[in-house]
């Protein structure tokens, strides 16, 4: 399975790209409404894109968060918002993951590198995340 959709009662909570996924031309994985975009764009030699700038979007619904695993092994655990676990996938090197909605929880199997992109700004650590099991801010 080159694409892993993990969704519970119809809301995507995460999409994962496996390496060595294939497309013919390019192509989106998210809804066209979802705030962050995963895709693969793929053109040929001599295409040209004139310059250009995004529309920016008016509000950001939620915080969504992309992995490109690099190095290494990652389980990732889906939680939904009572904190009661759902599913969990293992990502290896080469790997990417939009996570979208819902909880999650990472158990880094081998040491691990990840390219990481997701909406700022970033408010430091201690304002980032808030624990599904304490309820507190961490």
């Amino acid at each position: 399975m080159d694409v892993e959709r993990i969704s519970f009662n119809g809301i995507d909570y995460a999409i994962v790209l496996k390496k060595g996924l294939l497309v013919e031309k390019s192509i989106f994985f998210t809804k066209p409404e979802n705030p962050m975009q995963l895709g693969i764009i793929k053109h040929e030699a001599g295409y040209i894109e004139n310059p250009h700038i995004h529309i920016k979007p008016k509000v950001f619904p939620d915080i969504q968060q992309v992995l490109y695993i690099t190095k290494g092994v990652v389980t990732i655990d889906f939680f939904n918002d009572d904190g009661k676990k759902l599913k969990e996938t293992t990502l290896e090197e080469g790997d990417t993951i939009l996570l979208m909605f819902g909880g999650h929880a990472i158990r880094v199997i081998e040491d691990l590198e990840c390219l990481t992109v997701k909406q700022g700004p970033y408010v430091g650590i201690e304002e980032d995340k808030i624990d599904l099991i304490s309820g507190d801010k961490r």
